[in-house]
């Protein structure tokens, strides 16, 4: 194909409006020599493009996609019965979801959410900044449950007290091995490496009653080597063990950390039921992150004990 042959700029301009002889005549022989000689090439390169896209758009409706399960393939193929079998559109697909019942997401990492105004009371999802904004005192958390299904010396539970107020522990049906010993707690400053066992390291009272009516003040110590829990000694069988609550404050402080508690069980002789109200202090001056129940003698020999913390 000859190049085309371009004629000098004749050095003056056309007026506004009107065409220029040379330079029409210029263009027009560019784009005639331009189409001429790549139109070939052009022509074949549109018809690869579009049966490319009549391949890609032929298979997809075929069904030879990769598999597709649930509400996905719902919403980008339509019916075959539906548009000719196209994809479907945003109308399509937002009229599927519309009403439809959607599983609950079970979401990992630490995913957000907005906070919701005071006082809202609906079942929009709630941040931790929404409760205390509230006016919550405090959040409690769940950090350990133990399960005793078989003779225990002890169970130990430890903590990071700089995380918490206090701490809180739940005790079902907990049972000494053999009968009359009493549940009893003690304490530790070093996250459970030792126990406060010293000889005047606790002071408590324990007062209750059973079902009898007869007032029950057995239990008290100024400077012991444990706190007990129980206002009578408590019986081994599957009727009597310990249930309630027992909490233990200020565990972040150096100050003396207080004990209290309120507690039923099963007193060993006589087989009333009776109750536990604990009051007690750990001497010591010093910050506790960790608590052991066990015995006064003996072992644990069944129940389940869970710790709450309560958050700062």
């Amino acid at each position: 194909m000859t190049t085309p042959t371009f004629t000098p700029y004749p050095g003056n301009l056309p007026a506004k409006e009107q065409s220029n002889p040379v330079l029409d005549t210029n263009v027009d022989d560019f784009l005639t020599w331009l189409t001429d000689t790549n139109g070939p090439e052009l022509a074949t390169f549109v018809t690869y493009a579009q049966d490319v896209a009549d391949n890609v758009l032929a298979t997809a409706l075929a069904g030879d996609l990769p598999p597709l399960t649930g509400k996905a393939g719902n919403y980008l193929r339509a019916n075959a019965g539906e548009d000719g079998g196209e994809f479907r559109t945003t109308v399509q697909v937002l009229a599927d979801i519309a009403g439809a019942p959607l599983a609950s997401p079970e979401f990992t990492g630490n995913p957000i959410a907005p906070t919701q105004t005071l006082g809202n009371n609906s079942t929009r999802i709630a941040t931790t900044a929404f409760v205390l904004a509230n006016g919550a005192a405090a959040v409690e958390e769940v950090l350990s449950t133990t399960v005793i299904s078989t003779a225990v010396s002890s169970v130990d539970f430890t903590f990071d007290e700089t995380l918490y107020y206090s701490v809180r522990f739940e005790l079902y049906d907990v049972r000494p091995q053999t009968n009359g010993e009493n549940i009893v707690l003690r304490t530790s400053a070093n996250e459970g490496s030792s126990y406060d066992s010293g000889a005047s390291d606790y002071d408590y009272s324990v007062s209750g009653s059973d079902a009898q009516g007869t007032s029950l003040r057995t239990n008290n110590d100024v400077g012991a080597s444990f706190m007990a829990l129980s206002s009578q000694t408590v019986i081994d069988d599957a009727d009597g063990g310990m249930s309630g609550e027992i909490k233990v404050y200020n565990v972040s402080d150096t100050s003396e950390t207080r004990v209290s508690g309120l507690l039923s069980f099963r007193k060993n002789g006589g087989d009333y039921m009776s109750s536990s109200i604990v009051a007690g202090a750990r001497i010591s001056a010093a910050v506790v992150n960790g608590v052991q129940f066990l015995t006064s003698s003996g072992n644990l020999a069944h129940g389940t004990i869970r710790m709450i913390g309560v958050l700062k």
